[in-house]
């Protein structure tokens, strides 16, 4: 399954710096999607976000600690998982160039403290790479099959392998630790912070329209005292549109400041939220209420101002589809997330 598609935007010299690099696998070719035709029924493939993995295991690094010591926290890692899960096959997905979503035009910040407005990521600050980063990254995409994005994020192409595998009835489970995960219709998850253990839904009509709840949790700081923390777990169509309707704080985007801060449209909280998209027991209903709370808030037409100082015009399900495609990640290659063709396909 080798499929080519375009990228626009993307520095062709970064891109040449892949072409380039001695020793990597061929899968990390930019514009080819990692070969996924050799695996069957009888295989069970863990999907890895090794950016995500790299990361969070350097960090841990002392000052004295040697590359040795990533790869071996990495090696329990992976073998945990792949233990939990039974996969058989693995699977690396480890950077990208270039992402289609920095250039969405999202509105621009008008207030003085961060509201997550702006463009696409433009929160994250550069920060200080942990010692061994790139080093553990390059042996992870060495040591495995292994897939770098482009024009797109990594998780994207998870997402991408995933719905492929699941299609031809081959078990997969994703390990990571972003909860975008959570939107895909049926697969193995195991997401940090979000299932306890490896799970797998089955893709049937019940899992596409998936669930959304609030679970309390109590954190207990380092003097001994104690708070309850709220979050907001699902997964399936019910947890994308949650995503949609609310906000995505790493990724700065925000359709409930974009409301309140340009519209007048008072708060929209997770106990509110959780409580509109729960009404639905479709997938059809649960998109017209998505599409619905927009036409409840904003003009029929009106302009904004985007974070490159553009004035777009704009009716409300444009601005359901500018969220829906910050939100929503990729399924198939050589697509983009678009809400009516996106809604088209649901019965």
């Amino acid at each position: 399954m080798f499929i080519t598609y375009s990228c626009e935007g993307v520095d062709e010299e970064d891109l040449d710096t892949f072409h380039n690099v001695e020793g990597f696998k061929r899968n990390r070719v930019p514009y080819k999607n990692i070969d996924l035709s050799g695996y069957t029924t009888s295989d069970k493939v863990g999907l890895l976000d090794a950016d995500w993995l790299a990361y969070s295991v350097c960090c841990t690094l002392s000052p004295w600690d040697e590359d040795y010591v990533a790869k071996g926290r990495i090696n329990k890692k992976i073998a945990a998982f792949v233990e939990a899960s039974g996969c058989n096959k693995l699977i690396v997905f480890c950077g990208s160039t270039g992402n289609f979503r920095f250039d969405l035009l999202l509105p621009k910040r008008i207030n003085t403290v961060a509201d997550n407005s702006g463009k696409y990521k433009a929160n994250r600050k550069d920060q200080e790479a942990p010692p061994y980063l790139e080093e553990i990254k390059d042996w992870l995409m060495r040591k495995h099959p292994s897939w770098w994005a482009v024009c797109m994020e990594a998780d994207d192409a998870i997402v991408i392998s995933s719905v492929d595998l699941t299609s031809r009835g081959i078990e997969s489970y994703i390990f990571g630790i972003d909860k975008d995960y959570n939107q895909i219709h049926g697969g193995g998850l195991a997401i940090v912070g979000h299932q306890d253990i490896p799970t797998f839904y089955k893709e049937c009509e019940e899992n596409r329209l998936g669930e959304l709840r609030i679970i309390s949790r109590t954190v207990v700081r380092e003097n001994g005292t104690s708070y309850v923390v709220k979050d907001v777990k699902g997964h399936g169509d019910k947890f994308l549109v949650y995503q949609c309707l609310t906000e995505d704080t790493a990724d700065n985007y925000s359709a409930k400041n974009f409301l309140k801060n340009n519209f007048n449209a008072g708060n929209f909280g997770d106990q509110v939220a959780v409580k509109y998209i729960n009404q639905a027991t479709t997938r059809k209903e649960l998109w017209e209420l998505y599409i619905q709370h927009f036409e409840s808030k904003l003009p029929t037409e009106f302009e904004y101002e985007a974070w490159n100082g553009t004035i777009v015009k704009a009716t409300p399900f444009d601005i359901a589809d500018l969220y829906f495609k910050c939100a929503c990640m990729i399924r198939k290659e050589g697509t983009r997330p678009d809400l009516k063709s996106y809604m088209e396909g649901i019965e």
